[in-house]
């Protein structure tokens, strides 16, 4: 584990296309969670839809890659904030590449931040710790009070 904060509670649901990197993120997800129901990892943005849908506790932030498929993640960006149960839900968007369009058109539509992708495990590891830290503890929209 490279984690530098302990473990926290309250749901993340990501989206990444590629399976493998997927697995990857739940791994460095599940390292940073007290409890592996709270780290839901999907390959499409439909199945991001679906799960919010049918979701018995909203999450506490969601994390989308911006070329997902079936719904690219723009497309559920907008339906998250379409919705109003969802409006105040924290949402990041992350890519590949550092492309400053794809980050304003993600600010405009609601993004809550923009995160380029770190690659290999440590790197990710560490970003997934600082990322659940932040949104689940420090922002207190998992643990109001």
């Amino acid at each position: 584990m490279v984690s530098r904060y302990p473990p926290s509670q309250g749901l993340i649901l990501a989206a990444d296309p590629d399976p493998s990197y997927a697995r990857d993120l739940r791994d460095a997800l599940l390292d940073v969670s007290e409890d592996p129901d709270d780290v839901v990892v999907v390959l499409n943005g439909q199945t991001v839809i679906d799960v919010l849908e049918k979701a018995k506790r909203r999450p506490c932030a969601v994390l989308l890659d911006a070329w997902l498929p079936k719904v690219p993640g723009l497309d559920v960006l907008a339906w998250i904030r379409e919705r109003e149960e969802f409006q105040s839900m924290p949402v990041t968007l992350m890519t590949s590449g550092r492309d400053r369009t794809l980050r304003d058109r993600a600010a405009a539509l609601g993004a809550n931040s923009f995160l380029v992708k770190p690659f290999g495990k440590p790197a990710l590891a560490r970003a997934m710790s600082a990322f659940a830290y932040y949104w689940r503890v420090l922002d207190f929209s998992c643990n109001p009070g």
